[in-house]
C-alpha cells in the first residue's frame, strides 16, 4: 500500500489540473488549527462527518488553499518549502487528503520514514472512508463527499484525469473522467456541501 500510495502521488498529482483550488477573498480568517499527534489516527468517517457540518469548514478547509503552490514545490523537489506549506495546512483542515499525501512525500524524501508512515495512514483512511459510501457507478451509489476538492482528491488517488462536470438529478455531481485511455462517469454526492450552502444563507436571509 505504502508504494502504491506513492506511485498515485508523484503520477497522479503532476498530471492532473489543480481545478479546485480555491483562492483566499473577503471570506473570513480560520480559527486556530488544533495540534493533531498524526500517530494516532481518528474515526475517519466520524471525522469527515464533523467537518461537513461545521460552520466554518469554508474558512477552514477552502480559504487560500495552498495546494498549488504545494504542487509547485513539488515539481521543485523543494522538500522543506513544500513541508512548510502542506503541514500546516493539515492541521488547519485534518480532512484534506492530498494535504496528508503531499506531507508524507516531503518527508519520506527529507528521510523522516516514520513521520511520512503516519501521513500515508491518514492519506488511506481517508480515502477509504469515502470508497465505504459508495461505487461512484451510478447517482444512486455515488461516492458521498464533504467538498469539490474531495472530488478531485479521489480522482488523483484513482489515477483518472476529470475531462467533464455536470449537475444531475438531486444534486449528484457526474464528472467524465478520462480513466487510463478509457472515458467513463463516476458520480459523487456533494450533499454536505450543498447543506452548508443553505445553512449560510439562510442565516443572511435572517440578518
Amino acid at each position: 500500500m505504502r508504494e502504491a500510495l506513492d506511485a498515485m502521488a508523484f503520477a497522479a498529482c503532476l498530471s492532473l489540473a489543480l481545478a479546485c483550488e480555491t483562492v483566499g477573498g473577503a471570506a473570513p480568517v480560520a480559527p486556530a488549527a488544533e495540534r493533531r499527534d498524526w500517530s494516532e489516527p481518528p474515526d475517519f468517517a466520524a471525522l469527515r462527518a464533523e467537518y461537513g457540518a461545521r460552520d466554518d469548514f469554508d474558512a477552514r478547509c477552502e480559504v487560500d488553499r495552498p495546494l498549488r503552490r504545494a504542487y509547485g514545490q513539488m515539481q521543485a523537489e523543494a522538500w522543506s518549502d513544500l513541508l512548510a506549506l502542506a503541514e500546516p495546512w493539515a492541521q488547519r483542515c485534518p480532512v484534506d487528503l492530498e494535504a496528508h499525501m503531499l506531507c508524507a512525500i516531503a518527508l519520506e524524501q527529507s528521510g523522516r520514514t516514520e513521520e511520512a508512515d503516519a501521513h500515508r495512514s491518514w492519506v488511506r483512511g481517508l480515502f477509504e472512508s469515502v470508497l465505504a459510501t459508495g461505487d461512484g457507478k451510478t447517482p444512486e451509489t455515488a461516492y458521498r463527499v464533504i467538498a469539490v476538492f474531495e472530488e478531485y482528491a479521489m480522482l488523483r488517488m484513482f489515477r483518472w484525469e476529470p475531462k467533464q462536470q455536470a449537475l444531475v438529478a438531486q444534486g449528484i455531481d457526474a464528472m467524465t473522467v478520462d480513466a487510463e485511455g478509457e472515458e467513463r462517469v463516476v458520480y459523487f454526492d456533494p450533499a454536505a456541501s450543498f447543506a452548508r450552502m443553505r445553512k449560510q444563507f439562510e442565516a443572511r436571509a435572517q440578518e
